[in-house]
């Protein structure tokens, strides 16, 4: 959903279509004399860059280019989609009007582009559009993979993953790490990265140590040199250390002052305590390299002695960093491996798993091979947000770039176009460097710069806050070791302008009632009340640093009675009703929480499953499951949606809008479900939805309004500190495009003044990047506004001495030079508080349908696609199972795992025995085909007894015995077949008998546990197909869920069988065999409840 657009009170026709994507009087980057320029452009917010980029895509097409030729590529779907939007439109309005084609012509710099000649490019470019290629890099990059699969190491079935999936992934490996490698060995290192604390278990430290830097680990090419390059020093020994502070003591010092300084350090120094050595006394003004101690000289003996201390004390925290680094090198290579080995198992990668290797091929980008498998050459790149681009990424862009550009041969082959903002350099932690931005320049011959600092969006009051902003920065007095970062920072922002000086505007920097996080965001609601009562057609666009905040700003403009529409994404158990669906799923999973039962006894959904308030033990066992039965049979999408109805009629808007998406999230889980209801939970739990929809108030995160503008915008989340925490390790590259070569875990301040130079300037980087894109992240959201931007702080405490180190005090110093912030005062404005008297607002565009409050829900999924003709699709008949697609190696996770492994190992020992005849394989046989699969914690002996005792059961003795098939009179045979079978009949058994048969547009694929072919007079005339299964009935009532759920399966074999061996179906007995309880169930049509019962116990 785009934001509503800016107003203009002088000239009506500029919120026309026409004018904002023609008639505006921007520079054009492309013409018919520099067409095939390689350019790179630098855009400030709201100059223009999508029009330029469009410009650029519309010339290309205007000199006849191949629209296949080109590559466009942004940083979102959104974005993308925007820019062919953009093409799209102002060619169809060319196409549609002479005066509009002539304009465009002007922009375009192509005199001879006429109307006709505008549909003639309009119906080329609609009829191509499959072959258009504007998206996002990794979209190109799975292009590029599946064209090389085979040379890039990846099986042709190979598919991505969803983060659920992943994260369920390294949840494998990381259980993988603390299974199968010394515990001694993990403990060491897990101690070693924890500084010896017991306050986290193995497997949580594991974890974040994954997520925080498995990407750094990544980038390394899992090289352990990066993580080892820094050396040990070998401190001093007792006996030396004793000497040295013998020595220092012996020092004749000036004063007393000085004297207790000294006994202080040596205290530390013999308790071993170099941490607080550092901050202290003598030793930390030598560390500071400052030889006055209150004004009195340090001796210079004095100071020789301190350096030699200091050096000991380096070996000993730096050892510890050293070791740390090391340490962590070491875990995430274990982990590597096993994410790896599963990752290849299951043909499942990431987006940066393909971009690495495409990375790491040589070649790709100026092949033949290439624009042979992509059926074009790319001749054409257009990168927009090219300050977000990763080093990765661009090592598999730079030989495109190279071709393009004539870079080694110095003959240009088409043309290289570039635009970003390191001033809008916002997503860092997504591995996005924008130095990229001024290296790509010196890796590239001939790109011609342009700098556009004119904004087309904003009000001259806007404006002209941005400039005062970033241009005071530094008044601040205490950004301490920041401040060189800060004016580098400003020193790269060109003064900005606007073209809408037509525009009114307003802007103010106010504080709240109080200190609090609380009376702040109250203090913007109250703002944005103030707006919409006196602004109500304009667009409000509220921005802030955390999903978290959103819930509560949403909650609180509900309460005002306002509607907002919620865009940042939070987890839907924001919601009341399906806090209810979901304790009714944890029952399922857990009957035994009375918390759950108690909170469904409550509410309208207990009577729909049968839990009264009065509900016990009894009535949850039953409920349980009920539930379980109905997740088989009809998966989650169905079930959430039928007690989503139920609950409606309770509900607020909000609520049914909240149960909506619980449905939907419900039918999106059901392809990757478990037997496990908490993986559900999980899966909710960790999944971020937005609300978005057609409301005037909008509320989001900065990082989400990248690349919008409001009429209004509301900054509530300014005081958090300046530049925000440090990342764990800092990382070092030789220039912006290198990988990394040096790895070091973040340590404080003083210690930092011990590392080695370059290691020192590499932290220095760090903290030089962080500050960048905090102020990249302000000024993100500064200008976002059209006509009127709010920030709103908490007032200064009465002790304050100084500004606090956070935006709100960047903004104090810079548009109030840092005076003292009164609660509940306005500290700065700019401009008109009534500007939106004279502005005359553009409708707004018709997004998302109203919702009341008695709106029945409605979920109703689109039609599948047609396949196209040609296509069959591959299907094993177990993803009929339930009727849903499910994948046998992730139906059980974590815990059961191991009862899965427990049915592999049975159904490998059954698939043994040909007939009991002739004996069962003796246990040195089954112990070899255990290990071989993978015993795990499962105690072989007690297995193999279970094994011995399963197979004296009757009916499993039967299935196994030649004589029970000699007649075969207990199979549900037609009676004429029995007949012709008679005594005579002979039996042959097939174990683990693999098919494949075609089945409409599928080929269903798979594998029979055990398939019996009867003969007579060596003619086949039936087949007996038995299926093992280690379930056990008792567990599922009577029994009938659980075959109904296996029903399809079964149903799949049967009819597979009868094909491949050329049988009437009604030939072919399929059946169930229940090893856990002994039970035998024929699929061949359904069962009574009195057979069911008699067949099943």
């Amino acid at each position: 959903m785009s934001p509503r657009k800016s107003s203009s009170p002088k000239n009506a026709a500029a919120d026309s279509p026409t004018d904002l994507v023609n008639a505006r009087n921007i520079p054009a980057a492309t013409g018919t004399g520099s067409l095939f320029e390689h350019r790179i452009i630098r855009a400030s917010a709201g100059s223009g860059k999508t029009f330029q980029l469009s410009n650029r895509f519309l010339g290309l097409l205007c000199q006849g280019v191949p629209v296949e030729t080109v590559l466009a590529s942004t940083f979102t779907r959104k974005a993308a989609g925007e820019i062919l939007d953009r093409v799209v439109l102002r060619l169809a309005i060319a196409a549609n009007d002479p005066v509009e084609a002539g304009k465009l012509a002007k922009v375009l710099e192509t005199p001879d582009l006429d109307q006709a000649r505008c549909r003639t490019l309009l119906g080329e470019l609609t009829r191509n559009l499959y072959r258009t290629r504007v998206g996002t890099l990794d979209s190109f990059f799975s292009q590029m993979a599946t064209s090389f699969c085979l040379e890039l190491g990846l099986s042709p079935g190979w598919r991505m993953i969803d983060e659920f999936e992943d994260k369920r992934l390294r949840t494998e490996a990381i259980e993988a790490v603390l299974r199968n490698d010394d515990n001694r060995q993990i403990r060491r290192i897990t101690s070693l990265l924890s500084k010896g604390a017991a306050s986290r278990s193995i497997a949580a430290l594991l974890r974040t140590t994954v997520d925080s830097l498995y990407d750094v680990f990544q980038e390394t090419g899992a090289n352990p040199e990066p993580w080892h390059s820094l050396k040990r020093a070998k401190p001093l020994d007792a006996e030396a250390l004793q000497e040295l502070l013998g020595r220092l003591l012996a020092v004749d010092l000036p004063n007393a002052r000085m004297v207790t300084a000294r006994n202080g350090d040596v205290a530390l120094a013999e308790e071993g305590d170099w941490e607080s050595l550092l901050g202290k006394g003598l030793t930390k003004k030598v560390l500071e390299g400052d030889y006055k101690f209150y004004g009195k000289e340090i001796p210079s003996e004095a100071v020789a002695l301190y350096e030699e201390l200091l050096a000991n004390a380096a070996a000993h925290l730096i050892g510890v960093v050293i070791f740390q680094t090391e340490a962590t090198y070491e875990l995430l290579a274990r982990f590597h491996a096993e994410y790896q080995r599963l990752k290849a198992d299951r043909q499942a990668w990431r987006y940066d798993d393909v971009t690495r290797r495409l990375a790491e091929a040589t070649g790709l980008g100026g092949s033949a091979a290439l624009a042979h498998r992509l059926d074009s050459q790319i001749d054409h790149l257009l990168l927009d947000e090219f300050q977000d681009t990763s080093p990765l990424q661009w090592r598999v862009l730079r030989p495109f770039g190279r071709r393009i550009t004539g870079a080694g041969t110095h003959q240009s082959l088409g043309s290289f176009f570039c635009v970003g903002d390191i001033k809008q350099a916002i997503y860092g932690w997504r591995g996005g460097v924008a130095e990229i931005f001024d290296a790509v320049a010196d890796e590239l011959p001939g790109l011609t710069p342009l700098s556009l600092a004119v904004s087309w969006r904003s009000s001259p009051q806007v404006i002209e806050a941005v400039n005062q902003i970033f241009s005071r920065l530094d008044q601040h007095g205490n950004l301490d070791r920041f401040i060189d970062s800060v004016r580098g920072w400003q020193e790269r922002m060109d003064r900005h302008s606007t073209q809408r000086d037509d525009l009114s505007g307003y802007v103010t920097l106010e504080t709240a009632a109080e200190a609090e996080d609380d009376a702040v965001l109250d203090t913007a609601v109250d703002r944005i009340c103030e707006v919409v009562a006196n602004a109500p057609d304009y667009s409000i666009g509220v921005l802030v640093r955390s999903n978290s905040t959103i819930a509560q700003i949403i909650h609180r403009l509900q309460q005002r009675g306002i509607r907002a529409s919620e865009e940042g994404g939070n987890p839907v158990t924001d919601s009341a009703a399906v806090l209810l669906c979901l304790s009714a799923l944890q029952l399922a999973d857990h009957p035994g929480d009375t918390v759950a039962r108690f909170h469904l006894s409550q509410s309208p959904l207990g009577p729909v499953l049968g839990l009264p308030d009065s509900a016990g033990k009894a009535e949850a066992r039953q409920a349980s499951q009920q539930i379980r039965d109905q997740l088989l049979l009809r998966g989650y999408g169905g079930l959430l949606y039928d007690w989503a109805k139920e609950l409606a009629p309770h509900c607020n808007r909000r609520e049914v809008g909240r149960l909506e998406k619980l449905v939907e999230i419900g039918y999106e889980f059901q392809r990757q479900a478990t037997l496990r209801p908490r993986d559900f939970l999980q899966f909710v739990e960790g999944k971020r939805v937005a609300d978005p929809s057609a409301d005037q108030v909008r509320v989001m995160t900065i990082h989400q309004s990248k690349g919008l503008e409001f009429d209004v915008v509301v900054l509530p989340e300014l005081d958090a500190s300046f530049p925000g925490q440090s990342d764990d390790f800092v990382v070092n590259r030789q220039t912006p495009t290198s990988p990394i070569d040096r790895v070091c875990r973040h340590t404080n301040a003083a210690l930092q003044k011990l590392l080695p130079k370059a290691v020192q300037e590499m932290f220095a980087h760090a903290e030089s990047r962080k500050a960048s894109e905090a102020l990249c992240v302000l000024y993100v959201a500064t200008t976002r506004a059209v006509h009127a931007l709010h920030m709103v702080i908490r007032p200064s405490k009465k002790s304050e001495k100084q500004l606090l180190r956070t935006a709100a005090g960047m903004l104090r110093a810079a548009l109030t030079d840092g005076q003292f912030a009164e609660p509940s005062s306005l500290l700065f404005e700019l401009g008109d508080p009534q500007w939106y008297a004279s502005s005359t607002p553009t409708e707004l565009p018709d997004v998302v349908a109203e919702t009341t409050d008695e709106e029945p829900l409605v979920v109703t999924l689109n039609p599948a696609p047609s396949r196209p003709r040609g296509v069959v699709r591959k299907a094993a008949p177990s993803q009929h199972e339930g009727g849903q697609a499910v994948s046998l190696r992730s139906v059980l996770q974590g815990d059961d795992l191991w009862g899965l492994r427990r049915g592999q190992i049975l159904h490998a020992w059954l698939d043994k025995i040909s007939w009991l005849s002739a004996g069962p394989p003796d246990r040195e046989t089954l112990f070899r085909i255990a290990k071989k699969i993978g015993a795990g914690p499962l105690s072989l002996p007690a297995l193999m007894d279970e094994f011995e005792q399963m197979l004296q059961q009757p009916n499993l003795h039967k299935v196994l015995t030649l004589e029970s098939y000699q007649p075969p009179r207990g199979l549900p045979l037609p009676a004429e077949v029995i007949d012709q079978l008679g005594e005579n009949c002979t039996a042959e058994t097939l174990r683990e008998q693999r098919f494949a048969v075609r089945e409409g547009e599928q080929i269903a694929e798979g594998v029979i546990d055990r398939l019996t072919l009867l003969r007579c007079d060596g003619k086949l005339l039936a087949a007996d197909l038995v299926d093992f299964k280690t379930d056990s009935l008792r567990n599922h009532g009577d029994g009938q869920s659980l075959v109904e759920y296996y029903r399809p399966q079964m149903e799949a074999y049967r009819q597979a069988a009868a094909k491949t061996l050329n049988l009437d179906p009604r030939h072919v007995t399929a059946r169930l065999l229940f090893t856990a309880s002994d039970a035998i169930v024929n699929i061949s049509q359904p069962l009574g409840p009195a057979a069911r019962q008699r067949e099943l116990f």
